[in-house]
Parts: structure tokens; sequence; C-alpha cells
């Protein structure tokens, strides 16, 4: 069986709770198919680099839908985004504020862009095991402590749909005059109903990148870089937007599909005309589910069904599209409900950590769709419940973090590879992480700790997908000599 096949076959019998926030079930560029609207840069279909016509007026109606001043489509994916706002925000040697939960893409911009980070942690919430919302005191005392900061890079929101104050945040970096770039890949669909959270860009934020491919119906890889009239003005937003059209020149390939660029406008075409339905539709659905929900004993659903986003003290919003599913209080891991769910209900998740999953809805999903996921998880509540059996304490949250090595430094020392014990108070060469999310557990540079080994131990056991860049993680890890 070819890849083609087997992707047929796939999407026959799965139902799919992740990305893309097509769900297989929308019309994502109309009924033509994409061999015929598969083209290039010809007369009258204009180009991604130096837009002049029909595609620098679909950047404008996104521009003005979201209500940046400026949008770029991308066809590398929020990667591409992220790594070419980055680029275009700084100067070799600068000092950044970055937050430690930030996607992998962001530490390879500090690598390649030779880059200082200053890390922030978010807080913590120990009963969900999931990392909260970035403090803006937090982000205060780290620009105190390091007035030299550039720029400010923050996730919001994260993978388990949690936002922080970007309204607060970004006014403290105004004030002194540092621009906040926020990678919102996991809420392009904030902004269009109350039932949400606010929007990055409508709460202050100079950069915003969104994957309009994970939560909006979208081909995979499609994204767009927003400039917001928040901190520059005049001529310095004007060079503002050139640099960035500049980086993305670099990062972004010469020669973008059509066909993605094409589901993006035909998405935002939807949304200008429909999105008070559509998520008024997507609204009654997760609110069905979270009624539902109630009925759970021992699974829990963050800020769903009996559990309310009052009672997670670390979060300053949530998004109500994200169902992550606590499994603290049953018999199974991550991997294990995961493997239950795809090959008994016919379910698959986004991503799986130690003890909990993560489902990405979006308003393309069907009443039926969440029928089968609730159908599932009563059955496994009933089978697996359990009291008490999971605890896990995270003393990581709100810390202001210096790696005693940058990480373009770390890359180029001279390394070997250790134990994870013999590692531990040693410097680390390489980046090791679960994927999904991508979120680098250790990154090179970084002092290793026995907390953080004990951590990697832990998800190996159960199964979850590790990664490191020599690829000999959990037997060695690779530290600096």
């Amino acid at each position: 069986m070819n890849l083609y096949q087997y992707l047929k076959e796939y999407s026959k019998e799965i139902y799919p709770m992740h990305m893309p926030g097509h769900k297989r079930n929308f019309p994502i560029v109309g009924e033509t198919p994409l061999k015929e609207i598969d083209v290039t840069e010809v007369e009258g279909t204009d180009d991604l680099h130096d837009p002049e016509g029909i595609i620098l007026k679909s950047m404008e109606k996104t521009a003005e839908l979201y209500g940046s001043y400026f949008c770029r489509y991308v066809v590398n994916g929020s990667t591409c985004g992220i790594l070419s706002s980055i680029y275009a925000f700084t100067e070799r040697g600068d000092r950044v504020l970055v937050a430690r939960n930030c996607h992998k893409s962001v530490y390879n911009a500090i690598n390649i862009c030779g880059l200082l980070p200053v890390y922030v942690t978010p807080e913590y919430d120990d009963e969900f095991s999931i990392n909260g919302s970035i403090s803006p005191q937090l982000v205060e005392k780290a620009l105190n402590q390091y007035p030299d900061i550039k720029l400010c890079v923050l996730t919001s929101p994260t993978y388990e749909g949690v936002v922080s104050n970007i309204s607060a945040i970004s006014k403290i970096l105004h004030e002194k005059n540092i621009p906040l770039a926020v990678d919102e890949a996991h809420g392009a669909h904030l902004g269009f109903s109350e039932y949400f959270p606010k929007g990055a860009i409508k709460s202050g934020a100079d950069c915003v990148i969104h994957s309009t491919h994970k939560t909006l119906p979208c081909l995979t890889q499609t994204a767009a870089v927003h400039i917001c009239k928040s901190l520059w003005e005049g001529e310095k937003l004007q060079e503002a937007c050139q640099k960035l059209t500049e980086a993305l020149g670099i990062f972004e390939t010469s020669s973008p599909s059509y066909v993605l660029m094409s589901s993006i406008d035909q998405c935002m075409n939807y949304l200008s005309e429909n999105s008070v339905k559509a998520f008024e539709s997507y609204k009654n659905m997760l609110e069905d589910f979270s009624e539902k929900a109630k009925d759970l004993k021992y699974i829990k659903i963050l800020c769903k069904g009996n559990d309310r986003k009052e009672n997670h003290k670390s979060f300053y919003d949530f998004d109500s599209g994200k169902l992550v599913i606590s499994l603290k209080n049953t018999n199974l891991n991550g991997a294990e409900f995961e493997k239950i769910l795809r090959e008994k209900y016919k379910i698959q998740t986004e991503m799986t950590s130690l003890n909990y999953c993560v489902a990405i809805t979006s308003f393309c999903d069907s009443e039926k769709g969440f029928e089968m996921l609730f159908n599932a998880l009563s059955h496994i509540d009933q089978e697996y419940g359990a009291e008490n059996i999971f605890i896990n304490e995270n003393t990581m949250g709100g810390k202001i973090i210096e790696p005693p090595v940058s990480i373009y430094e770390a890359q180029k020392c001279q390394k070997e590879y250790v134990s994870l014990e013999e590692a531990i108070g040693k410097i680390c060469g390489e980046y090791v992480f679960a994927y999904p999310p991508g979120i680098p557990i250790f990154a090179p540079g970084e002092l290793i700790t026995k907390e953080l080994t004990e951590e990697i131990k832990s998800l190996y056991k159960a199964k979850i997908n590790l990664k490191s860049s020599g690829g000999n993680i959990p037997e060695k890890i690779l530290v600096l000599k």
C-alpha cells in the first residue's frame, strides 16, 4: 500500500480530532480538482513575493478581517513565519525574552540569528499537569533584570489552549519600546466570536503568526503573518513591513503553492460572509459536549463538564476549542488512552502526554464527531476509572532563566554522549522534546537537571514519542565537553 492509498483508507476509518481544521468536512478550494488550480507565477496570477494584483488584494482583505495593518500569506507553515519574524526584528547578538514553552522553531531562529535568550517559564497547573499563562509581572521583572532586551516572543494560546494576558504584557513592553511577537499558531480562529478569547492582534501585539490550517478550514502548511499598528507608527511601521517581507523572501519557498494560497483565500472569503453562523453552531456543539461531560466520573476535561476555568489560577484565559482530557483518575496513561480511542472507537486525537490527551476541534467538526468522542469517553470512564492514581508537581513555573551558554555557541562546541545520570549538572548540546507539541524539554546551552531527566524517563516509560537531535534519547544525551 502506498502513501496515497493509506491516506484514503485512514480518512474512511478514522474521525479526526486533530488538525487540519477543515476536518475533511469542508470544500477547501471549492469543487475544482486541485490539479486545475496548481499553477505558477504567470500573467494574471500575481506573485506572493512581489504582490501587486489578486494575491495582494486577498492579503489586504485578510488583514482587514483580522484588524491587522499588514498581512502576508505563508506556505511553509508558522515555522517559516516565526523564523522570518524573529530574523526581521533582531540583530545578531541581541538579547531576546522568550517564553520557555515556545515551539522549537523559536529556538531555531535564536540559533540562526545568533541571539542571546532569556527564558520566562509559565505558571504551572498541577491539576492537569500543563503550563499555564505567562505572568505580566514576570515579564516586567525580566525587563528590569535585563534592560537590553530587544524583542519578546510568546506563545498564546498554547497547544492546550491556555491564553496569556497579551494586553497587559504588550503595554509593559511598549513602555520600554520593545516589540512583542506572538506565536498564535493555535489561535487563527480567535476574534470571530466572543465565546473565545480575544486574539493577540487586537490585544496590542506587534507581530502575530497564525497557522490557518490548525483551527480553520485551510490546507496543511498554510499560515499568515500580521504586522499590527501598536508600537510601530509612520516610517517605523513601514520599515517593519519591509523587514518582514525581506525575511520571508529568505525563509519562504520561491515557488509558493497556489493551491495552498487559494485555500487561505477561500477560507477568508467564507469567514467574511459566514463567521457569525459558523461560530454560533460551533459554540453550541462545544456547550452541548461540555454539558454531557458532567456525567463523566473519573475523566476530566479542562474547563468543560464539572471543571471550571476559575479552578485554574495560573490561566489568564482559555480557548474552549481545545479539549484537554485528563487521565489522572484512570488506569491509563496518555499513550494507552490514545491507542484505545483510535483502535476501538476510530477517533484520533492530536497530542498525547504522560497523563492527558489533546483533541483539537473547529467549526468544521460535526455533531456526530462530538457524539462519537463523548460516547467513547463515557465507556472508557466506566471501564478504566480509578481514584487519585497520578500525582504530579512542577517547581519550574514562574521563573526567569538565562542559559549558561547560548544556543549558537552550544551548537559549535565539542560534544560527547553520556547517560542521563551522567548528564546531570552538565550543559546540554542538543534538543530533546516530545513531539507533538515540539517544545524542547532541553535546548542546547541549558543546564541539565535531575528533575528534567526524570521527566524524560517517565515520558519514555509511558511510551510518549521522544525525539532528540542525535536520535539517542533516552539511552544517551549529547552534552558539551
